[in-house]
């Protein structure tokens, strides 16, 4: 069983154990085969309720499905009260062999991860298991995109009843064979002296019908994936890796029971020239030498498109300029960040004649002049330093 056990029942996972037993209780009534004769609907949540309230109604292993998200198949109810108890209760009678426990079905073996925005779900078919499955999508978004938010529509593949072959799982033309090991029922009773146990049956692997040819479209599963549209609304403001949920938009429930919930996983795919602190944007912009001695007006990326910018005379490599409310809105208000620019100056690693000439020239005029800056200043620290030590 891979829905929520507390779900089944219809408690929070704080309820205390009486309240457990009375949302069983009410099941029971409801749903008892015998009550509703023929009806394959009723005897599927009549068993999942019986298999809940098998784990939660016994503290050891309500503590260890609490913990692990399962509970082992133990060969008997729990200490404190077996689901049979409460037949007894009901009913004045135990329950006929398979019809209180329900059928459960070994591990199966681990998948391959599915690929990049497609849906996963580890969870059995929602036809055999009641609750529909949560449905898992990978959404890639650009830099802007993410910023600015979006509606988008994307087809998420859903679990279907396989239409060759109408959700059987077997082969067009062929039909599946009840088992003769448990009749039909999923799970056989063992004897052992006084005491006796429910087990899933060992040769239809608790399905109660064996299929000799599977299906060619869905692989004797009786289901297959079809792609369904659904709207998506990203937020402005999203960041790398957050999650969004979409109640219901999951595989379909059984019956009555709800559908799953999507998870819409988002991937802010990597920008040419912008990255992200916080909500502010980050850009880093060359500009030539000339202009960061002289000052200069320059272009600047921004979100909203290329922006003029004014840089001083005498910027060195480095200054970091903010540009108040180009950067990312704010997840609430929507208010938005600002857009730092740091300016880089580019040293030309190829001179023409003519720039070498001008710059040795530059270079004997300021090597003369008392107007040295910051490297003059250093040269001086410099030789003091060395002074004091001797050297």
């Amino acid at each position: 069983m891979s829905q929520d056990l507390y779900a089944v029942l219809g408690v929070t996972r704080s309820a205390p154990h009486d309240e457990i037993k009375s949302a069983y209780r009410s099941l029971a009534r409801k749903y008892h085969p015998d009550k509703n004769p023929g009806d394959v609907e009723a005897e599927e949540i009549f068993k999942n309720a019986a298999e809940a309230y098998r784990v939660l109604g016994d503290a050891e292993l309500r503590a260890e499905y609490d913990r692990y998200g399962r509970a082992r198949n133990s060969g008997s109810p729990g200490a404190d009260e077996a689901p049979g108890d409460v037949f007894n209760e009901i009913f004045g009678t135990r329950p006929r062999s398979g019809g209180a426990r329900p059928k459960t079905s070994a591990p199966s073996p681990s998948k391959s991860r599915p690929p990049r925005s497609a849906p996963s779900s580890s969870a059995p078919p929602p036809d055999r298991e009641g609750r529909g499955s949560d449905l898992r999508y990978t959404l890639e978004l650009s830099f802007e995109e993410a910023a600015f938010g979006l509606e988008r529509e994307i087809m998420v593949p859903r679990s279907a009843r396989c239409p060759a072959c109408a959700g059987t799982g077997a082969r067009v033309g062929s039909a599946p064979q009840l088992c003769s090991n448990c009749g039909g029922r999923g799970n056989v009773q063992r004897e052992a002296g006084f005491f006796s146990s429910t087990e899933v049956c060992p040769v239809c692997d608790g399905q109660g019908r064996r299929i000799n040819e599977n299906c060619i479209e869905c692989a004797g599963r009786g289901h297959v994936r079809i792609p369904e549209p659904e709207r998506v609304q990203v937020p402005a403001g999203v960041r790398d890796g957050t999650r969004l949920k979409i109640r219901g938009a999951g595989d379909r429930g059984s019956g009555r029971l709800p559908a799953g919930d999507l998870y819409v996983h988002v991937h802010v795919k990597e920008h040419p020239f912008f990255t992200r602190d916080e909500d502010d944007v980050l850009v880093d912009v060359p500009i030539r030498f000339a202009d960061a001695v002289l000052g200069a007006t320059i272009e600047v990326p921004t979100l909203d498109g290329r922006v003029k910018m004014r840089v001083p005379p005498g910027s060195q490599s480095g200054r970091v300029f903010r540009l108040k409310g180009k950067g990312i809105p704010r997840l609430g208000n929507g208010e938005r960040a600002d857009q730092r620019v740091r300016i880089v100056v580019h040293v030309p690693e190829e001179l023409s004649d003519k720039q070498r000439e001008l710059l040795e020239r530059f270079a004997e005029i300021e090597a003369s002049s008392d107007r040295g800056g910051r490297v003059r200043e250093f040269e001086a620290l410099l030789d003091r330093h060395y002074r004091r030590e001797g050297r």
